[in-house]
This record gives structure tokens, C-alpha cells and sequence, in this order.
């Protein structure tokens, strides 16, 4: 889109790009926008709780030992982390359509 660049990329550990990007004298759509005019800043703090506590879980799950093998070993929570990254999968995805 004209006027749209990303400035700058950050590396960090989650599993999608993130980066510092500039709009000049770009116009957007309103249907191309991803939630609330001015409320940017909160759907990225969102994002990340998000892609923290899918990290924080997975952490968790691989170093508990419970009735002595790791909680990671247990179907339930083997699906219940399987649902967490098939939701972050989702949403990044979705995004991507929007973008």
C-alpha cells in the first residue's frame, strides 16, 4: 500500500514478525482496519499476553511432574495446548488474510 513501510524489524521469540512500521500520507480503509481507531496499542499488548501464556503453559506443562511423568505426557493437557497453538495459529492467520 502506498505511504505504508515497515521501519524497523524486532526479533523476538514469538512465532510471528513484529516490527515498527510508518504510515505517510497513506490512506486506510476503514474495513482494513483491525479493531477501534486509537486502540492499536491494546490489540498488540493482546496479541502478545496471548503468545506469552500459549509460552508460559507449554513451560509449565513440560517441567510439573504429575503422578511421575510430566503433565505434558497427559492427553487432556496435550489437547489443551494443541487448542491454545491452533488458536494463536487462527488469529495470526486471520490477520494475514486482513492484511
Amino acid at each position: 500500500m502506498q505511504g505504508f513501510s515497515v521501519v524497523e524489524r524486532i526479533d523476538v521469540i514469538a512465532p510471528h514478525p513484529l516490527a515498527t512500521i510508518r504510515f505517510d500520507n497513506c490512506f486506510v480503509p476503514d474495513d482494513h482496519l483491525l479493531g477501534e481507531p486509537g486502540q492499536g496499542f491494546k490489540v498488540a499488548m493482546a496479541t502478545l499476553d496471548m503468545l506469552r501464556a500459549t509460552d508460559e503453559a507449554l513451560d509449565r506443562a513440560t517441567t510439573r511432574t504429575l503422578f511421575g511423568a510430566p503433565l505434558s505426557d497427559l492427553q487432556l493437557t496435550q489437547a489443551a495446548l494443541a487448542d491454545m497453538a491452533l488458536g494463536n495459529d487462527a488469529s495470526a492467520l486471520l490477520v494475514y488474510r486482513a492484511a
